[in-house]
């Protein structure tokens, strides 16, 4: 099920734009987010950063499973709206 981040005004200078960003990050044991990459985005490059900053908000409970301290991979799709 996709995300949806919302955002009125700032990037871009066209607006309102719709679109969605598919983005790859890690998470440690720790719940941080880290290493975030564009794998795919519509309208390409458009809502890019705008999905980074709102992928930055997100919190993530510390695991209690990884007792190895390995970061998971995570992709998800985020429905980007900017009003």
């Amino acid at each position: 099920m996709p995300s949806v981040l919302t955002r009125s005004g700032g990037l871009p200078a066209k607006r309102p734009v719709k679109g969605y960003v598919t983005l790859r990050y890690l998470i440690d044991s720790n719940g941080t987010l880290f290493s975030p990459e564009v794998l795919e985005s519509q309208p390409p490059g458009v809502l890019d950063l705008i999905a980074i900053s709102g992928l930055a908000q997100l919190r993530y409970r510390p695991s209690e499973q990884n007792q190895q301290a390995i970061p998971a991979r995570v992709v998800a799709r985020f429905e980007v709206e900017v009003k």
